[in-house]
C-alpha cells in the first residue's frame, strides 16, 4: 500500500510553463493552485490556461529569427 498523502504540488507566480505542464503530468493533476511566498493560495491555473499562455509564447507564423541569432 503507498502513502496516504503525497507532498504538495503548487506553482508560483514566477514558475515557467514547461514546469507547470511537467507537475501536472507528473502528478496526473488537471490544475495546480499558485501560492505566493507565505504559501497563501493567490490563483489557480489549469491546462487549458498552460495552453493559452504556450501559445502566446510562439513565434507568429511568418515571423523569421532575428539577424542578432548568429544562425
Amino acid at each position: 500500500c503507498g502513502d496516504l498523502m503525497s507532498p504538495p504540488v503548487y506553482l508560483t507566480a514566477d514558475s515557467a510553463v514547461r514546469d507547470a505542464f511537467r507537475a501536472m503530468h507528473d502528478h496526473r493533476y488537471s490544475g495546480l493552485p499558485v501560492v505566493d511566498e507565505a504559501m497563501r493560495v493567490t490563483g489557480y491555473v489549469d491546462l487549458l490556461e498552460l495552453a493559452l499562455r504556450y501559445l502566446a509564447e510562439l513565434p507568429e507564423p511568418g515571423d523569421t529569427p532575428s539577424a542578432s541569432s548568429g544562425g
